[in-house]
């Protein structure tokens, strides 16, 4: 009774999933919670530590949020049936007003971006519907705007959007330069008329993408990164007179990503993952040398959904969880180390350790691994992530704990296609969808075997969306290997997925495809588990 109590608490007893503070007032903050099956938003008033519930609209999914430049709002896409599609709406933090639909003129739409000025004068969105892609500025933050005016358009994905601390500029993530394909540009543009400033790119074959203006009002530089080197690296953009400054990281393996700047414009809080794992760094631009904060290890980031940032009074609010520990605020002073600022009372999962598989082609896949007590063999389960272009890091995870409570050994994998292992593992399965992802999964599960931690015929396979697809692809192509499996959301018919998917959706389907079900019916028709 009490393990089973154990993995029922941690699905059920409220924990922290994401903090966030705002730019232009670092005592005000965002906390997310998962309780259950739901997500809840809550006021942060970061020196006490204090958290109040805000009603918030909308079944939105949990990345969809962004906070306002002060903490006095916050901006979340209201969606009531799971579509993804659906309107931007401002809900008030301090619970005065109620939620306002900033574009109730417009048809439903998937957003790919918000960006918000520094000195709160306006928003830029990025929405997607059947027209394509669209970079919309708002001029009021607060309340609805009957026509919002179009920065710019493309056919092609876009994604994200940032403003300049003054609201005077621009940028959207583009690939209309290399169309189908998903490696970026980064588009500056006037907010005033809509005219090109500068585009900044490394070639059709890499990806720059922007990650944070510099906070100085009238300073147009931007944090970007760019994959030329086969990972990705942070340099500094300065749009107007379009010259750049590469940040010296080079001996790091591994991504390197900017996530906050400082208030006085003086450092950089950087993301270093290489092969999943991570460690925070403090960037000092003066003398363009880090140091690597002294923090619990874990995870400090995860595709801009969970962030840590830059304090009040300089310091850092680290939010880290592992796969032992729920996630946690921790403070850290420059040469003072670290305190715990908040928590949640979550139960703790199990020790995971990184391994190392060989797939097929003699390429080294990740998996992070969690066993029972004994020695083994046992019963197995491996997961695998959404995406594709996703990872798994050493993150708090109620569904591995489960498994490892009720005797399984649970091995979550980054096959090819996930992030953080370089651009060539990235990109291997455009065009040749599942193909090098079923090699991974059948290395993974022999892997286990030859080692003895798992018995051979009692090895389940299991993912949600893409690791759904992967799922029941797998067990398809290689019925023989697995006692079952479980996919969850699963894309069994491509070409259906594609007819119901939202313009976004399909942007990105072509892009892994090669093209569109009739322009390559084939692969779509091979790669559907149903046929």
């Amino acid at each position: 009774m009490e393990t089973l109590s154990r993995w029922q608490d941690r699905f059920t007893r409220p924990r922290l999933f994401a903090t966030e503070v705002a730019p232009a007032d670092r005592t005000a903050g965002l906390v997310t919670t998962v309780e259950g099956a739901q997500v809840r938003l809550h006021a942060w008033d970061v020196p006490t530590g204090t958290m109040r519930p805000v009603d918030a609209p909308g079944a939105y999914p949990t990345g969809y949020r962004w906070l306002g430049h002060d903490g006095a709002r916050v901006y979340v896409l209201v969606d009531h049936d799971g579509s993804e599609l659906g309107h931007l709406a401002a809900v008030d933090l301090r619970g005065e007003t109620p939620p306002v639909d900033l574009t109730p003129s417009l048809d439903p739409y998937t957003v790919r971006g918000v960006g918000v000025s520094r000195d709160g004068a306006g928003v830029v969105l990025t929405a997607v519907d059947a027209d394509g892609f669209h970079l919309y500025h708002l001029a009021d933050p607060v309340r609805p705007t009957p026509s919002p005016r179009t920065l710019a358009w493309f056919h092609h994905e876009a994604w994200t959007c940032l403003l300049s601390a003054d609201g005077e500029i621009a940028t959207v993530d583009i690939t209309e330069h290399n169309p189908g394909v998903r490696r970026f540009a980064v588009r500056a543009l006037r907010v005033d008329d809509g005219a090109t400033v500068g585009t900044l790119t490394d070639g059709e074959n890499t990806s720059v993408e922007a990650r944070l203006f510099s906070p100085r009002a009238g300073d147009p530089t931007v944090a970007v990164t760019t994959d030329a080197s086969g990972v990705c690296r942070p340099l500094l953009w300065h749009v107007v007179e379009d010259t750049r400054r590469a940040l010296a990281v080079e001996r790091l393996p591994g991504d390197v990503v900017p996530v906050d700047w400082s208030d006085d414009g003086r450092h950089l809080l950087l993301v270093h993952t290489w092969r999943a794992n991570q460690q925070l760094l403090r960037y000092d631009l003066d003398s363009d040398r880090f140091e690597v904060l002294d923090l619990p290890p874990g995870t400090y980031h995860e595709d801009r959904i969970r962030s840590s940032q830059f304090g009040p009074d300089g310091t850092v609010l680290a939010g880290v969880e592992s796969l032992q520990a729920a996630l946690a605020v921790h403070r850290h002073r420059p040469g003072a180390g670290s305190d715990l600022v908040l928590a949640s009372d979550t139960p703790p999962g199990h020790p995971v350790r990184s391994v190392g598989i060989t797939s097929s082609d003699d390429v080294e896949a990740q998996g992070w691994l969690a066993t029972p007590a004994g020695s083994g063999p046992h019963p197995a389960v491996i997961i695998v992530h959404g995406g594709p272009h996703a990872v798994d890091v050493d993150y708090y995870d109620p569904v591995t704990a489960m498994w490892v409570d009720h005797g399984y050994a649970c091995l979550r994998l980054n096959y090819r296609g996930s992030t953080s292992f370089g651009k060539t593992y990235r990109e291997a399965v455009w065009g040749d969808v599942g193909h090098w992802e079923v090699e991974d999964i059948v290395a993974a599960r022999q892997w286990l075997v030859d080692r003895g931690v798992a018995a051979p015929d009692t090895v389940l396979l299991s993912g949600a969306s893409y690791g759904g697809f992967l799922t029941l692809y797998t067990l398809s192509v290689r019925p023989q290997l697995w006692a079952g499996g479980i996919a969850e959301v699963a894309l069994a018919d491509w070409r259906l997925a594609y007819e119901d998917a939202n313009p976004a959706l399909q942007a990105a389907m072509r892009g892994w495809f090669g093209g569109t079900p009739d322009e390559v019916p084939q692969l779509f028709r091979d790669r559907s588990p149903l046929t």
